[in-house]
């Protein structure tokens, strides 16, 4: 009696131990999405730059144009042909309220995949890498036949992401 009383508290102490550390790895896991969608909130400016030489209303005097508009893909992924330490990376929904720090002349939508229409911007987030007061994002900028892959950098000083420098990986 008392060999399978030893297994059952055995079993329940794992068990008990097994549920600690899956709840402390989903907290981790819940700041580095909370500090994510704070980096992006905080730089969305930064991170949507230069989208202006791609408006092609500017260019045109006549006005029949539409301005450019944004079309956000609507969550960070992760591709690997960007990182090769993907398990680093985080994955998270974007919301509305991410972007209320972003002034521009231009709207942005949240869209559910990637929109292919004149005088839209298609933007996406990948590979956003958070380590303690650093973090990097791959920015894709897509613009009809051209693009820009670009990765910014962050540094988190008084308890704000500060952009750091920004790294071309391609244009074309």
């Amino acid at each position: 009696m008392d060999g399978i009383f030893n297994k059952i508290v055995l079993v329940l102490l794992v068990l008990l131990v097994s549920c600690k550390k899956e709840q402390k790895i989903d907290a981790v896991k819940n700041n580095l999405i909370a500090e994510g969608k704070t980096l992006i909130k905080q730089n969305m400016n930064v991170l949507l730059d230069s989208l202006e030489r791609h408006d092609m209303s500017l260019y045109n005097k006549e006005g029949g144009l539409k301005p450019l508009k944004i079309a956000l893909l609507d969550s960070v992924g992760i591709n690997e042909r960007f990182s090769r330490e993907t398990l680093k990376c985080i994955t998270f929904k974007l919301e509305e309220n991410n972007f209320s720090n972003f002034k521009s002349n231009y709207r942005l939508d949240l869209v559910k995949r990637e929109v292919s229409e004149s005088q839209v911007a298609f933007v996406s987030f990948l590979n956003l890498e958070i380590q303690k007061d650093h973090a990097n994002i791959v920015v894709i900028k897509i613009y009809g036949i051209s693009s820009e892959i670009d990765r910014y950098y962050f540094e988190k000083q008084r308890n704000k992401w500060v952009f750091a420098r920004k790294k071309e990986i391609s244009r074309g």
